[in-house]
C-alpha cells in the first residue's frame, strides 16, 4: 500500500524548503542601480501598462516614479528620460558612457 500521507507531508516540506531559499536569496541580492520602474508582469513584462496610448501612459509614469524610468518592454531594458532637463544631462554630460550602447 502507498503511504500517500507521508508523500503529502514531504511535498508540504519540500514546497516550504523551496518558498525559503527563494525568500532569502531575493532579499540578499545586491541593489540595482537601474532607475524606479513598476512592477513587471511574468512575460508581457511592461508591455500591458503602454497600452494603448504609450506617451500618456509614460506621463502617468513619470508623473508617479520620477522623470526617469526602467522599463522592460519584452525582453528589451529600455531607460526613458521624460523631462527634457534629464535627456539633455544624459545626451550631453553622459554622452561618453552612452555612445557605446546599442
Amino acid at each position: 500500500m502507498i503511504d500517500l500521507q507521508g508523500y503529502g507531508i514531504l511535498f508540504l516540506v519540500c514546497l516550504f524548503s523551496i518558498i525559503a531559499v527563494r525568500a532569502i536569496i531575493s532579499t540578499v541580492r545586491t541593489p540595482s542601480r537601474l532607475p524606479p520602474s513598476p512592477i513587471p508582469l511574468p512575460i508581457v513584462r511592461h508591455l500591458h501598462i503602454l497600452r494603448p496610448f504609450p506617451h500618456l501612459a509614460i506621463y502617468k509614469l513619470s508623473n508617479r516614479y520620477g522623470p526617469l524610468l526602467h522599463l522592460l518592454i519584452g525582453s528589451d531594458p529600455s531607460i526613458i528620460a521624460s523631462s527634457p532637463e534629464t535627456a539633455s544631462e544624459i545626451l550631453k554630460t553622459h554622452d561618453l558612457a552612452f555612445s557605446s550602447r546599442s
